[in-house]
């Protein structure tokens, strides 16, 4: 895999003649090199030739007091900057949990042709009332009502892929609202956890992951 920076984009593998590019995005706790996100980056960046393969790395910092500001401006900021560098590309967000909230939040200002949630802490709240789990707050809270008016004004094409047994979303709830609207999709994986992982083996969906992709890039 290529590693290098472009106009502060991580690049796993680059070619200026490809039209489809996935932008990958890590979530609050984790980086590229997680289990998840290193193997579709792999399969992507060398199986995919004609995908081009960015990150954009938001560093978050647990003792930032201003860390969804931040994020959000950094997301806007990058995505806007690629497409008016690359008009010709289409691209698709690939965000991991946190990230995937500060995308579905700010879906209107974002410069790209789809979104794909892996993991959607939908109890978790929105940005950013969103609560994070700490020692000194363990208890899950439940604010997901606060992402309607979100989910409603939302008009990006949203792919969702849910873990079965993952404590921080509400299938139940993402399936009788969000995908009452025609641009969200909800992919429910049995027995995967936050990280889409299997919650027995530690076994990471990742084929599964990668036939939705793919399918999202491609419609």
């Amino acid at each position: 895999i290529t590693l290098y920076m472009l106009d502060n984009f991580i690049v796993f593998s680059f070619k200026k003649e490809n039209k489809k590019t996935l932008i990958f995005l890590p979530g609050y706790t984790s980086g590229f090199d997680t289990p998840l996100l290193k193997g579709l980056i792999e399969y992507y960046s060398s199986r995919e030739k004609d995908i081009d393969v960015l990150g954009i790395n938001l560093e978050y910092q647990k003792d930032e007091p201003d860390l969804y500001t931040v994020s959000q401006e950094k997301i806007i900021k990058f995505t806007t900057k690629f497409a008016e560098t690359y008009p010709q590309k289409e691209v698709v967000l690939v965000a991991k949990s946190l990230s995937g909230s500060l995308c579905i939040s700010n879906s209107s200002l974002l410069k790209v042709k789809g979104l794909i949630a892996l993991g959607f802490p939908v109890i978790l709240g929105r940005p950013p009332k969103i609560s994070l789990l700490s020692i000194e707050n363990p208890k899950l809270p439940n604010y997901k009502q606060e992402w309607m008016p979100a989910l409603i004004n939302n008009k990006l094409p949203i792919s969702i892929l849910s873990g079965g047994d993952d404590d921080l979303t509400d299938n139940d709830f993402l399936n009788k609202n969000a995908t009452d609207f025609s641009n969200i999709i909800l992919t429910v994986l049995p027995g995967a956890n936050h990280d889409l992982s299997n919650c027995q083996t530690g076994e990471v969906y990742l084929d599964a992951c990668i036939n939705q992709i793919s399918a999202t890039i491609r419609r």
